[in-house]
């Protein structure tokens, strides 16, 4: 509630409707600079690839039973030609899973592949890792080739995301995101995509630390009857260097 006090006098109605508005003018300039300082810091790191993804995969039945546990290693680098490069090690039944609906490389709504963004301070606040950041919830489009590693499994249609993300409201930085998506392709099934993206930030790189990703994979055979498998994939990055041939 507003101090009724002004140096000792009364606001009139009309001051107190201008003063209002000016502190909620003054709210929403500020939520626009901020998330404007996080796309330019994201911008500034748009080339950077992490030469080494570990991979964790675990796959369960709909009620909890263990299907595989997998773990697996990407290596990302460059050619003589200054070409993205990428080498896999690890069972193929897993990449053919991974590839479906990430390239390996952490997305964000920062991104200039996202299509349609609309994003918008909720007012709430947390503190992670000991960062005060403040939260916005967003949406976005994505066409499925940009997320997809496999693009002759995927067939181009946009992707509906939507999630949150925390903006450090110290130094404007993205600390933290969530997001949600539908995909679906004739190998993998439908998938349901939640993920966690924590990244970091040097004062100079914006990185991602670690991306989770929970799922469920739902084959539909032949007479209709439906098979459910969880998932949950975590990816943790590191060694980024700048490529050549890369911007999301």
């Amino acid at each position: 509630m507003m101090n009724k006090r002004n140096h000792g006098r009364r606001l009139p109605k009309a001051g107190l409707i201008a003063a209002v508005l000016l502190v909620a003018s003054m709210a929403g300039a500020f939520a626009g600079n901020l998330w404007s300082t996080a796309d330019s810091i994201a911008s500034d790191s748009a080339s950077l690839v992490p030469a080494y993804t570990s991979v964790n995969y675990t796959e369960t039945t709909a009620d909890g039973q263990p299907v595989l546990t997998e773990q697996a290693l990407i290596i990302h680098d460059e050619n003589r030609n200054d070409e993205l490069t990428r080498a896999e090690y690890g069972e193929d039944d897993v990449f053919a899973v991974i590839g479906s609906f990430t390239d390996g490389l952490a997305f964000s709504p920062f991104a200039d592949a996202a299509a349609d963004l609309e994003y918008e301070a909720t007012g709430e606040t947390a503190v992670i890792d000991g960062v005060s950041a403040a939260e916005y919830s967003f949406e976005y489009t994505i066409d499925e080739n940009q997320i997809a590693y496999d693009s002759a499994i995927s067939n181009g249609t946009d992707v509906d995301v939507e999630g949150t993300v925390w903006i450090s409201e110290n130094e404007g930085y993205a600390v933290k995101a969530e997001v949600e998506y539908s995909i679906y392709d004739n190998t993998s099934g439908n998938l349901e995509i939640a993920q966690v993206i924590t990244y970091d930030y040097n004062g100079e790189s914006w990185m991602p630390v670690q991306t989770v990703t929970t799922g469920s994979q739902v084959f539909t055979e032949r007479d209709k009857t439906e098979t459910v498998t969880n998932f949950t994939l975590v990816e943790t990055y590191s060694e980024f260097f700048a490529a050549s041939d890369y911007a999301r």
